[in-house]
């Protein structure tokens, strides 16, 4: 079992994180009760701690540490992502710096992260992900219509804890001669993992519309890649 747990005294000083923690002198940070300056999580694998992320609020480095025993199984991906979405949520910091060196298999990771590079050196790389790019990543659109047309937008946003959906309805009005959209309404909820996209659509829809199910109208939604739902 996988689980993602603020790090203690007892989860650090477990052997799998042991040479981290020499190396890096992180057992120094762990212990400072202000939690503006430093942020833990550990990853915990069958109850016992092979990782961890760490970020420091002062020049927001984001430090990602998983043990070479446990490499190239998604663990890295996993605890990252979900610290990472912690920050964003928690409006602890707008972007994240992470660097590492050159040839470490870690670039690959902070690079589907969503992180983009922003200097180098001849050993390291330096890179930066900001709140705006990692939410877009991670939210998929969709237009809504009836069988009278355009409707609205559809926004669901998975950040690892949970899924929140929001449905954006617009009017259309003749003004001048000319045809204009305003927003109507905005209804967000939120959603268990792992609800199905299709019943989130159909939830946010019956939330938007009262006389969803009722009306003799027909709804649809297509994503990105023109893919259509029936709703």
């Amino acid at each position: 079992m996988i689980k993602v747990r603020k790090a203690n005294k007892e989860l650090l000083s477990s052997k799998p994180l042991e040479e981290f923690l020499n190396n890096n002198g992180i057992e120094i940070l762990i212990y400072n009760q202000d939690i503006k300056k430093i942020i833990i999580n550990c990853i915990i694998v069958d109850d016992i701690a092979i990782g961890f992320c760490s970020y420091k609020t002062d020049d927001k480095t984001l430090q990602i540490a998983i043990n070479s025993n446990f490499h190239n199984q998604g663990y890295g991906y996993i605890l990252s992502n979900i610290t990472i979405t912690e920050l964003f949520n928690n409006n602890v910091t707008s972007e994240i710096k992470c660097s590492t060196l050159i040839d470490r298999p870690s670039n690959y990771l902070v690079k589907k992260l969503g992180f983009e590079e922003i200097s180098r050196t001849d050993k390291e790389i330096t890179y930066l992900l900001t709140n705006i790019k990692f939410k877009k990543m991670n939210t998929k659109t969709f237009t809504i219509y009836s069988n009278l047309g355009f409707i609205g937008f559809a926004f669901i946003y998975n950040n690892s804890q949970n899924i929140q959906g929001t449905m954006e309805i617009f009017e259309t009005f003749k003004f001048n001669n000319t045809t204009q959209m305003f927003p109507a309404s905005s209804k967000t909820s939120i959603y268990k993992i792992p609800t199905k996209e299709i019943d989130i659509l159909k939830d946010l829809i019956s939330m938007s519309i009262p006389s969803y199910g009722s009306n003799q109208l027909t709804y649809r939604a297509v994503d990105d890649n023109n893919n259509s739902y029936n709703l």
